[in-house]
């Protein structure tokens, strides 16, 4: 059992080495402390002398980390071995992106799918026949605004933020590799005959247009900076714009609205 990132500070107790003491007892074995973690030590030493925890409570949470360790191979494992660089070969390869993908399909969620206009098929459905797609909204091109928070950091952030290599803001230099929602639009395109994907940041909707998809949402965030009060769970202005624009400019097109949330 290990503790999230400073976890102990946020248990019961009157100070320090009481909140230690009742992780402990809990049936906490391992501390994810990386500051304060000398001040752990000693809280632990001192509570076990003062008899809050029992040497058998300590040696049984020793044994439970050192039981994983060996079942993992850590003790006869060395450094830059075979069996370390064949695991390295296979990070990030196609069965990690496989795994990926799955979870990200299966995460997608259909919020509202009504039938479009005066056809009977709803958006979704006129999409798969569309001859003409217009893609808008910057963050349809922003892979970090697809990936949220820890894609490589722990709060993520947009491409949009980021500078190139020659330090210009010019064209973002993506947040980590991957597919935007544009460049998925561009490849699906290609497969098909007679079909083309046109793109607005600011979300205008090209003459002619068959369906236009309208990605919007949420700044990439992580754990706590994300949690809002239900008032404040709105788009910000630069969205709101793309959408009233889209609405304005799409003509008889239907339109999909995609949300990048959390």
């Amino acid at each position: 059992m290990v503790s999230d990132y400073n976890g102990v500070d946020q248990v019961a107790g009157a100070d320090f080495n009481e909140k230690v003491a009742n992780s402990v007892n809990a049936g906490v074995d391992m501390f994810m402390e990386p500051y304060a973690w000398k001040n752990l030590i000693n809280a632990i030493v001192s509570n076990n002398k003062k008899g809050v925890i029992t040497k058998e409570r300590i040696d049984d949470a020793v044994s439970r980390i050192l039981k994983v360790k060996f079942e993992m191979g850590l003790f006869e494992e060395q450094v830059n071995s075979q069996t370390q660089q064949a695991l390295m070969e296979k990070f990030g390869g196609s069965e990690h992106r496989a795994v990926a993908r799955e979870a990200v399909q299966k995460s997608v969620t259909v919020l509202k799918n009504g039938k479009a206009g005066s056809a009977d098929k709803t958006a979704l459905q006129m999409l798969k026949e569309a001859k003409k797609v217009t893609v808008a909204g910057a963050k349809a091109n922003d892979i970090g605004a697809q990936c949220g928070g820890w894609p490589i950091s722990w709060q993520g952030g947009l491409d949009a933020d980021n500078k190139n290599s020659d330090g210009m803001q010019g064209s973002a230099a993506k947040v980590t590799q991957g597919t935007t929602i544009l460049e998925g639009f561009r490849e699906a395109a290609a497969a098909k005959s007679g079909v083309t994907v046109s793109y607005n940041a600011r979300g205008k909707i090209s003459e002619g247009t068959d369906v236009a998809v309208v990605v919007v949402g949420e700044d990439p965030y992580a754990e706590s900076s994300g949690d809002k009060k239900a008032e404040e769970l709105t788009l910000d202005a630069t969205d709101k714009n793309t959408i009233e624009t889209a609405l304005a400019t799409k003509g008889d097109a239907a339109a999909v609205l995609v949300l990048t949330t959390g």
